[in-house]
């Protein structure tokens, strides 16, 4: 009986090494696959953000040649001539400046007052003839 008791306890105490060690190798596992996730989540928003940041760098170095081009030709004879006559109202020496009287209604539709939208009260009492129309 002796003999059972130290052979059982021999047994017990494999048993329970197996299993701390099943236990530690599984917990490393799941630690694993946890940052792995963790990994991978960090992967796709650093790829959106890159390709948010390559459209963006696309976009500039388009305005970066537009406004490339807009310069090159600001500093052309012909775009200082156009702001000159139409901006600064100059004109060259030895040129007759001709201006044209504006029309009243057209002075009248352009100076006009923004008409305000009615409620839908407003156009039911005119419709009715409670509210005279204005």
């Amino acid at each position: 009986m002796i003999a059972n008791k130290s052979r059982f306890r021999k047994e017990r105490k494999f048993f329970l090494g197996r299993l701390l060690l099943f236990l530690l190798v599984f917990g490393f596992l799941v630690i694993l696959v946890w940052l792995n996730l963790g990994i991978t989540q960090k992967r796709g928003e650093v790829k959106e953000e890159k390709s948010f940041l390559e459209i963006k760098k696309e976009q500039l170095e388009s305005d970066k040649r537009e406004f490339l081009g807009k310069i090159s030709e600001a500093s052309g004879e012909a775009y200082l001539e156009k702001v000159a006559r139409e901006d600064l109202n100059l004109k060259k020496e030895g040129e007759t400046v001709v201006a044209f009287p504006v029309s009243e209604e057209l002075e009248e539709e352009t100076s006009s007052p923004p008409v305000k939208d009615k409620s839908f009260w407003q156009i039911f009492l005119e419709k009715i003839g409670l509210k005279k129309r204005q």
